[in-house]
């Protein structure tokens, strides 16, 4: 009896683990979104910003080298109309601009998330320009194409003018390892607040070793009752 229960607790344990989930927001607060406009680099990845902030937490998620944080969208840190607005924001160089020389035009604009996440992700934003997110099975928007959503200009963007803050939620299956962001005017455009749910490890199902390890378990349950049934025949 007590090696069938505990056959059963190792399956079970094992198959909880392989589908546990942990949800997260990158708010980019604790990079330096001022003049400086601090690049993510490793921060959300248990290591620094380019300008040394961190570190933040270990969530295994880079971004594209033409991410940045800036303190808000298109106006100056202390210009009275980005009052209200969300603070430290998630944007990208427009790799045509002249203070982005190194970045390339062909290059993808993401964010990776090297465990992968499941289910949804979510953010608000504000654009000037139409654009559009795909969510991709592997790293740098490559892979499985698992969903995607067209997103227009948002509220008051059309002239600048009032430029709100719109929230976005999109589902979809399977395990999602990178979210690309596409034909954006990025100088005018603005991500906050993404959410997330990160898988546990790097699969939503049991690697090799716990599957072996899962019908181990289910084989001394196996056993455990089968010999219960022969003394019980006896």
């Amino acid at each position: 009896m007590k090696t069938l229960a505990l056959g059963l607790l190792l399956a079970a344990s094992l198959g909880a683990a392989a589908h546990a989930a942990t949800p997260i927001v990158l708010d980019f607060h604790g990079l330096d979104g001022g003049d400086s406009r601090e690049r993510p680099g490793d921060f959300y990845n248990g290591g620094l910003g380019s300008e040394g902030s961190g570190p933040g937490p270990a969530f295994g998620i880079t971004f594209s080298s033409d991410a940045l944080v800036a303190c808000n969208l298109g106006f100056a840190c202390d210009d009275p109309r980005a009052e209200g607005s969300p603070v430290d924001i998630l944007r990208f160089l427009d790799p045509r601009a002249a203070f982005a020389p190194d970045e390339d035009p062909d290059a993808p604009s993401v964010m990776n998330v090297a465990g992968g996440f499941t289910d949804a992700v979510s953010f608000i934003y504000a654009s000037s320009s139409a654009g559009s997110i795909r969510i991709w099975s592997g790293l740098n928007g490559k892979g499985t194409l698992l969903a995607s959503m067209d997103l227009g200009i948002t509220h008051g963007c059309e002239d600048f003018t009032d430029c709100g803050f719109e929230s976005v939620d999109k589902s979809f299956t399977g395990l999602g390892r990178s979210v690309e962001f596409v034909n954006f005017d990025f100088g005018l455009t603005g991500f906050d607040d993404i959410r997330l749910t990160l898988a546990d490890g790097d699969s939503a199902v049991p690697e090799p070793a716990a599957w072996a390890m899962m019908i181990a378990g289910f084989g001394l349950a196996g056993v455990a009752l089968r010999r219960r049934r022969s003394l019980a025949a006896a």
